[in-house]
């Protein structure tokens, strides 16, 4: 993302600021940009990224669930493809509302991946369109009540009871409640 960020701004004489937000502990792996301005958050809290993303970004690219948090707020987002795949592979990046079915259990390559250049990314920050249809794929696929209809759904046709699995929530009994709740067993 950052060589592909660094060749985009020169290119298109843009000036770009890269925010990352989060680290680890293989943070020192991230390269240092040759051409745009890269400033590194670490670790904040939601109220934080809520206004990092609304004041200061144009786009979005993540690898995890954050893509969501920014696609609900109409910004422009990507998927980014998960770093044990080939650094440099040309389609590393999916528009979030191409996506079918995202979840992070769904690591593997995407068959709708473009390459950076495909993005579009100069037409797709100013797209209305685009923002919009961000936006409802979020809405549309992983609205709180999507998700527990879904979780709801599983547990329907699941064979599992708490008995199954108390030996790991014994310490918590809000866990065992909200399963109780949900499930009625």
């Amino acid at each position: 993302l950052i060589q592909d960020l660094d060749a985009w701004s020169s290119s298109s004489q843009t000036d770009i600021v890269l925010h990352i937000v989060g680290g680890g502990k293989e943070e020192h792996l991230v390269i240092e940009p040759k051409k745009i301005a890269m400033v590194k958050h670490g670790q904040i809290t939601n109220q934080a990224l809520q206004s990092l993303l609304i004041e200061r970004a144009d786009a979005a690219f993540a690898m995890g669930t954050s893509v969501l948090e920014a696609a609900a707020h109409g910004i422009p987002s990507f998927i980014v493809a998960p770093t044990y795949l080939k650094v440099g592979d040309p389609a590393s990046y999916t528009p979030l509302p191409q996506t079918q079915n995202f979840d992070l259990g769904g690591f593997e390559k995407n068959p709708q991946s473009k390459s950076f250049d495909q993005i579009q990314l100069g037409e797709s920050i100013h797209s209305t369109e685009f923002k919009n249809s961000c936006k409802d794929y979020v809405e549309q696929n992983h609205s709180l009540e999507k998700v527990v209809d879904a979780l709801i759904s599983q547990e329907k046709s699941s064979t599992l009871f708490y008995s199954d699995i108390e030996h790991q929530f014994k310490p918590n009994f809000l866990i065992r409640r909200f399963y109780s709740l949900i499930t009625g067993k």
